[in-house]
């Protein structure tokens, strides 16, 4: 499958305007990021004047594209009915169908930055080379709880872009084995009391507290989860269970912070039968 590439920053298009008078003048505009908007946007060289929209369009009426890799097709930019010069732009094979498989996409917080290998990076049986096909954009920095795109952007005569992400997960907490009680099982674990930084903080946190989890099947399936809030509590006792049963426990960590709810991974699974 082939597409259109989007536009590329710094690439510049000359428009010409009406003056109110019977007269033309000629607006030179380049692609490239704005901050202010946030954003990749067309404006003038000075960058004060930013055009709200850009369409495209083929120059060639009665030749289709051509959708070669890197063959070349010329196209132009319209703006309230003004056409731009003859832009040419190169087909390339999509990035969005690329697979990317990282060495590690799973971290537990250490308060080191994370930068991942890319184990490789497939276009069906293809396998793409770095730098050649595409090249990598990662996050600013992984230090912190949270998740972190990786971007790969094509080059060559692939285009567009793909990514994938790495998380960097909270610490976790150990299980010890459950006590059994007619009924009833008291979970405990040991207490998970280190600080931890999260995306888009510096400052450092404790877990807000446990789940724990219980199931009368291997794969949890229809399990049911209680919250334990506060790093300092190490137990729970869950009652109203059925007797002499097996059951199934893990426990993990979660702390809530900005509107989001962070979760280490399970611990070990633990079974123990109750009375």
């Amino acid at each position: 499958m082939f597409y259109l590439p989007g536009w590329n920053e710094g690439d510049k298009i000359s428009i010409d305007f009406k003056d109110g008078e019977g007269g033309t003048y000629n607006e030179l505009y380049i692609y490239g990021y704005d901050e202010d908007e946030d954003e990749y946007v067309w404006k003038q060289q000075d960058g004060n004047k930013i055009i709200e929209e850009v369409g495209q369009d083929s120059d060639q009426l009665d030749t289709p594209w051509d959708g070669t890799p890197g063959a070349e097709n010329t196209f132009y930019a319209v703006y309230l009915g003004a056409k731009s010069d003859d832009l040419t732009v190169k087909i390339g094979r999509s990035m969005s169908h690329v697979k990317v498989n990282l060495a590690k996409n799973k971290y537990v917080y250490d308060g080191k930055v994370k930068t991942p290998a890319i184990k490789s990076v497939t276009d069906g049986k293809t396998a793409l080379v770095k730098d050649k096909d595409y090249e990598v954009t990662y996050t600013d920095s992984g230090t912190a709880v949270g998740d972190y795109w990786i971007g790969l952007h094509g080059l060559g005569t692939y285009a567009g872009w793909t990514d994938t992400y790495m998380q960097i997960l909270p610490k976790g907490a150990t299980i010890s084995k459950p006590k059994a009680a007619k009924k009833a099982i008291t979970v405990k674990w040991k207490k998970q009391a280190a600080k931890m930084t999260f995306e888009g903080s510096d400052k450092a946190l404790r877990i807000t507290g446990y789940q724990v989890q219980y199931s009368l099947k291997k794969n949890f399936k229809s399990a049911k989860t209680k919250n334990v809030k506060g790093y300092k509590k190490t137990s729970l006792k869950i009652k109203k269970l059925k007797k002499k049963k097996n059951y199934y426990v893990r426990v993990r960590t979660y702390t809530n912070y900005d509107g989001w709810t962070y979760y280490s991974d399970w611990s070990k699974v633990k079974k123990v039968k109750t009375k």
